[in-house]
């Protein structure tokens, strides 16, 4: 089956804050959910927690970052397996974004992608890449597929680290203090904020939680059905080699890793969808294919969080412990590709976000 490669797509944003993280966007192309470029930056200008002493943020890396010096930074070096990097006088774009892609995070590329089916346990958690015309990006022995994983340039990872110095004895740390979720505020006057996702998680808690900050409550994405790659009017199919006979193609996962075909194929062209209305998601079905029967399909769902699960100290993220009672918060940000926003009309438009931490 001929693969049609997909031009690539540009979201740009910044992250800004006092113990907040703000990102805002805009996003130009002419495709719906490919390749986006993005430009991250993550200011923290200094906290404190009523009277209790200091809080301070810092950057945690896998490998040492020689000049840490020139970006203003304190490395820390006490925590086995981590080099921490502290900022007294507050984390600067270039200072994270100096951290980060030394690590081989996203600093100014990442691509829309998908979770793939999630189901809240918060230890299954994987990243896929989008998915190509006429391919799956999940293996299936039916059709041209092939599970491909996003690559750890593709997306934004965060990994932070928090003390709470303790007022009466300097250089050591509050234990047990529990890092929140204060406030996640997104404004776009567009759709494509709704697409934005984080995956947070922290050594000190067992399960991760996939958090869409978009919604209030628990809700979920579906992460398989039909789409029209190629935006050529018609949902994408596939042709059996051996029949000549058409077929609806079956992008993403579904429950069982099963899906079935209607017996008949449709007799006319059916959707009513005109040009200027298609996109990946809304198209028309086409004369002589055979769909999928949604009476005997399910899709899988990607199971998500909504804020209220982590407003008012209801639920702590991470909590402070261990060697010097430091707490770690890691965080993905990404573009939930299956999510309906991300059509070609979004393209071009901005979102902001703003996410703010407290501690107990």
């Amino acid at each position: 089956m001929k693969q049609k490669k997909n031009k690539t797509h540009y979201i740009i944003f910044g992250l800004y804050g006092m113990t907040s993280l703000c990102l805002a966007a805009s996003i130009s192309g002419t495709f719906a959910w490919y390749t986006y470029s993005t430009r991250t930056g993550l200011t923290f200008e200094g906290a404190s927690v009523a009277d209790a002493g200091s809080l301070q943020i810092g950057v945690v890396s896998d490998v040492r970052i020689e000049d840490y010096e020139d970006y203003h930074f304190i490395e820390d070096t006490s925590v086995k397996g981590k080099y921490i990097y502290w900022s007294m006088s507050g984390l600067t774009a270039d200072r994270i974004n100096h951290v980060i892609e030394a690590n081989g995070s996203a600093t100014n590329r990442v691509a829309a992608m998908t979770s793939g089916k999630f189901h809240g346990d918060g230890t299954n958690f994987t990243l896929y890449s989008t998915p190509l015309h006429g391919s799956n990006y999940i293996y299936d022995p039916n059709v041209n597929s092939k599970t491909s994983y996003a690559k750890k340039d593709e997306y934004v990872t965060l990994p932070l680290a928090f003390r709470l110095e303790k007022e009466d004895r300097p250089g050591t740390y509050e234990e047990g203090r529990n890092i929140y979720f204060t406030q996640c505020d997104i404004t776009s006057r567009e759709k494509i904020s709704d697409a934005v996702r984080i995956f947070a998680y922290s050594e000190t808690k067992s399960n991760g939680h996939l958090i869409n900050p978009n919604e209030r409550y628990d809700g979920f994405d579906y992460v398989g059905g039909v789409l029209d790659l190629d935006i050529n009017g018609y949902y994408d199919y596939w042709t059996d080699p051996d029949t000549d006979k058409e077929y609806e193609f079956p992008y993403g996962e579904f429950v069982g890793g099963t899906y079935e075909y209607v017996t008949t194929p449709l007799e006319e062209d059916y959707g009513g969808v005109i040009r200027e209305n298609i996109d990946t998601f809304t198209s028309n079905y086409k004369k002589g294919t055979y769909q999928i029967d949604w009476e005997k399909t399910e899709p899988e769902k990607a199971e998500f969080e909504g804020m209220s699960n982590f407003m008012n100290h209801r639920y702590a993220l991470a909590t402070t412990g261990g060697v010097h009672n430091y707490a770690y918060l890691n965080m993905i940000i990404f573009l939930e590709g299956w999510d309906t926003s991300v059509i070609n009309t979004e393209l071009g438009h901005e979102f902001s976000m703003d996410l703010s931490f407290e501690m107990d």
